[in-house]
């Protein structure tokens, strides 16, 4: 564990000027238990929600892509001599990181698992204030001229806002590599959904509408959301769904993967979990399409869709996530939702807010040599050409 400080300057983040230190310690997955309460409690008062930090979720991934014993989890405290620890910071170290070692910039050290994200889980109000430790605690623990790199990382929002001005106060050269804008849905962008149906270019409404009057010919067209004691019969059809489909051809179906089968049918399905919604289009109650979704109230994701195949010229798919925005503005289950596709998916044309993510590639300390930080980018981009080629 290793103990920082708080300058002046961070102290100003407090209501009280009292001697603070801040302390980053790595801890493995299998001694998360001990910090499960606090964990719960910053997950729910975050800075920027990520649904793919809650506890539940990250311990099962770990567990069963068999990196128990060997995850880490960076932990970031804050101590003051009159009052308890407080946990202000968290990164999992095997959801989509990089890490450049200096002896070897083109090298990449990388752990994935499924739709994770490597923004770091900061308590609101202590953006600053955590990643100025996260920053010590590279500069100190790893190498003074290693680089890292957090994947597909928000750029608009406060811990993005925070980092940025920090690796700029410091003189830490920094690049983004790989800008892009993901779709999503945010009921804040209007007050209904005939207000947010104004958002959409008046050809993909009328396709749309045009879509379900040729379903609608063929039998009763309904929506369905599931949750709780639901989830698991319900994704036991969707995994049967999206067994008939291409991904059961090429192999990559939850159910061909046997860590996705566990991912399933052990995480998303378990009550302890709770965080699951599955929702479907049905044909005379046949599921034709269904959307996977993880998160909380204040942020959600397009955990996985499916879609059958044999009723593909009726875009079931596509009528699906039109009908998810209108259940969003009625029940409004969550605030936003993040598809994690790209803006020339289909769904960018109906859902038509937009993040814009990044590789944001920084060096430890001052000290990293800026064409390091250059280097890395050109191996990144090459590395991104030669998989679009593949």
């Amino acid at each position: 564990m290793m103990n920082f400080a708080i300058d002046h300057q961070a102290q100003s983040n407090f209501s009280q000027q009292k001697k603070e230190t801040v302390s980053v310690s790595e801890i493995t997955i299998a001694k998360a238990p001990g910090l499960e309460a606090l964990w719960r409690d910053l997950y729910l008062n975050c800075a920027e929600p990520n649904p793919c930090y809650a506890p539940d979720f990250v311990k099962n991934i770990y567990s069963l892509a068999r990196l128990k014993t060997k995850a880490k989890i960076l932990v970031i405290k804050k101590t003051t001599h009159q009052g308890p620890e407080k946990l202000i910071g968290l990164l999992p170290l095997g959801i989509n990181f990089r890490v450049f070692h200096s002896h070897a910039p083109i090298y990449m050290a990388q752990h994935s698992c499924y739709n994770g994200s490597s923004l770091p889980l900061i308590r609101m109000g202590f953006e600053e204030v955590a990643l100025s430790a996260l920053l010590n605690w590279l500069s100190t623990k790893l190498s003074a001229n290693g680089l890292f790199m957090f994947y597909e990382f928000p750029m608009s929002g406060p811990v993005g806002h925070s980092l940025i001005n920090l690796l700029k106060e410091r003189e830490i050269p920094f690049t983004f590599n790989q800008k892009l804008e993901r779709p999503l849905v945010d009921v804040s962008s209007a007050k209904n959904f005939d207000d947010y149906s104004l958002l959409l270019k008046g050809r993909t409404k009328q396709t749309l509408k045009r879509k379900k009057r040729q379903l609608s010919s063929l039998g009763r067209v309904t929506f369905s959301a599931h949750t709780g004691s639901e989830i698991s019969k319900t994704l036991k059809e969707f995994c049967d769904l999206e067994m008939k489909g291409w991904k059961g051809r090429a192999g990559t179906a939850l159910l061909q993967d046997p860590r996705g089968k566990n991912l399933a049918f052990k995480t998303l399905s378990s009550s302890r979990f709770g965080l699951t919604r599955i929702e479907a289009l049905r044909l005379d109650g046949q599921a034709i399409a269904m959307n996977i979704y993880i998160g909380l109230e204040k942020s959600s994701l397009l955990f996985k869709p499916t879609y059958d195949e044999a009723y593909a010229k009726f875009s079931p798919g596509s009528l699906l996530h039109f009908e998810a925005v209108q259940q969003l503005y009625k029940e409004k289950w969550t605030q936003r939702i993040d598809s994690a596709v790209l803006p020339s998916d289909q769904l960018g044309s109906i859902w038509r807010q937009r993040q814009v993510v990044g590789n944001i590639i920084f060096g430890f300390s001052q000290n990293t040599p800026s064409a390091s930080v250059s280097l890395a980018d050109l191996v990144m981009n090459l590395k991104y050409k030669a998989q679009s080629i593949l």
